[in-house]
């Protein structure tokens, strides 16, 4: 079920919101969510001087989930793959979210790599926000009752480890009532066990109220977003679960590094029709090495917004607005901070290149590697010039740990706009994965291109809509680079 609204705060930049596609000429946007953008600027005319031909496309595109795939426990795929993320790992394998077709138990969470798909959980009804369970047929849950509706679109991708392990959003019907949590399937004992629901009890919390998506790390650490009964009903604060324990990450009111307290933290809800209201973003990142990035807005400090990592509980500030960026100017705003096993940070960032303008562009690095721009609003891009990106989110990791980063970008050539998926090397040598309109491994071409991309080992998804694919394919999750 579609959500009715986004409410609370966005970056300052990111205003102008349209629920349709800007026009075609070189007016820049960034993209917000599965189909929500934000006007930026314009570039200027794409000329021969602009033009710069980038590496050569990498290695041929893998299909490892379609629509209208036959499922071995009944029914067919319907990913709608230009929409919903999935999320490799290291394996080869990807996690992604569907609904079923010609079933009662119409939607799940599944896997897939090139032996096939597998079903991990199925539920039943309407879908994740609409409390209306169906026939109440799906997987029993942790905790007692049924899996009912689960979640897709940008915000709810399933987050996978490189054990298999899988951390993923759902709706629980019990007792006549439908309420929801944050879920783990756990490959090496093939179970699902429960990370946090409505209700439960965290110290110094109280009963929570609310929860939102997580990241997962490869120790089976979880950190997500949530609210407490007992704390200030506009505060969202970031929780970490391990082996059954919740601890507290952040909450607005604790003090920031340098001065001041945190404002704000989980700035992003969604309320559906329903009613429900989840916390969805700026979802928490953490890595292997336990460590925890985050974006905060901070009242009384030297900053008023920037980006932070924990390690050992020790918050520590990477990056914050006023800082000078690599591409010049100033950060003004911040999206998710993505953090990979090597403690460096990728992330879109609105900045000022010169006093009263303001650009957006993906950054990466540390304060200890230092920071590189990867991509910015403008820049040459094949035949043409970058138009739109689309904002960092969690639990979606396209930064490896060598410094790689994948990303989306919408590209304004003399020919017409097309989208790619493009990599800036951790050298800064950016090379196009996949271009709309490429042939698709299957037949028919590469349509719509799903915005928020996972790399991994030197795969990366793509998930795209595929016109003229034969057999009724119209969507299909592939992986880039090499399979095993």
């Amino acid at each position: 079920m579609a959500p009715s609204i986004l409410v609370r705060s966005l970056p300052a930049l990111l205003v102008m919101m349209a629920l349709s596609h800007l026009p075609a000429a070189a007016q820049t946007y960034a993209r917000l969510h599965a189909d929500q953008q934000a006007g930026i600027g314009v570039c200027g005319a794409v000329t021969a001087e602009r033009i710069q031909s980038s590496a050569a496309a990498g290695a041929g595109l893998t299909s490892l989930a379609y629509s209208g795939e036959v499922l071995e426990d009944g029914g067919t795929l319907n990913p709608v793959a230009f929409i919903n993320p999935a999320i490799i790992n290291t394996s080869g394998t990807i996690a992604f979210y569907s609904t079923v077709n010609g079933v009662d138990r119409n939607q799940g969470i599944f896997v897939a790599d090139t032996s096939g798909v597998r079903t991990l959980v199925r539920g039943c009804g309407s879908g994740g926000g609409s409390n209306v369970p169906g026939t109440a047929c799906g997987d029993r849950a942790p905790g007692g009752g049924t899996f009912t509706g689960f979640y897709g679109g940008t915000f709810f991708a399933p987050a996978i480890n490189d054990d298999g392990d899988v951390l993923f959003f759902a709706d629980v019907f019990r007792r006549g009532a439908t309420t929801r949590g944050l879920f783990l399937y756990q490959a090496a004992a093939k179970k699902i066990v429960k990370v946090a629901r409505i209700g439960d009890f965290a110290q110094r919390f109280g009963h929570l109220t609310a929860i939102g998506p997580g990241s997962l790390n490869n120790n089976g650490e979880v950190v997500f977003l949530a609210q407490g009964a007992r704390r200030d009903p506009m505060s969202i604060d970031i929780l970490h679960w391990s082996e059954g324990m919740l601890g507290k990450v952040a909450a607005v009111g604790d003090r920031a590094p340098g001065g001041g307290s945190f404002s704000g933290l989980g700035t992003e809800t969604i309320t559906f029709a329903s009613g429900v209201v989840i916390p969805v973003g700026p979802v928490p990142g953490i890595n292997d090495r336990g460590q925890i990035s985050f974006r905060a807005n901070v009242t009384g400090g030297l900053a008023q917004q920037g980006l932070i990592v924990s390690t050992n509980g020790v918050n520590r500030w990477y990056v914050k607005t006023g800082d000078a960026t690599p591409a010049g100017g100033t950060y003004v705003d911040f999206w998710a901070p993505v953090l990979n096993n090597s403690g460096e940070l990728a992330f879109l960032a609105d900045y000022a290149p010169t006093s009263g303008t303001v650009s957006a562009a993906w950054f990466a690095g540390s304060p200890r590697s230092g920071w590189r721009k990867a991509l910015a609003i403008c820049d040459p891009v094949d035949d043409g010039v970058c138009i739109g990106l689309a904002v960092s989110r969690n639990p979606m990791r396209p930064l490896s740990d060598s410094g790689d980063l994948m990303m989306w970008s919408d590209v304004q050539t003399p020919g017409g706009t097309v989208e790619k998926l493009v990599v800036s090397a951790a050298d800064g040598t950016l090379s196009t994965i996949v271009t709309q309109g490429d042939a698709a491994p299957f037949g028919g071409q590469i349509g719509s291109i799903q915005a928020w991309p996972s790399l991994s080992d030197g795969r990366g998804t793509v998930s795209a809509g595929t016109p003229g694919a034969p057999n009724g394919v119209l969507t299909s999750h592939m992986v880039s680079g090499d399979n095993p």
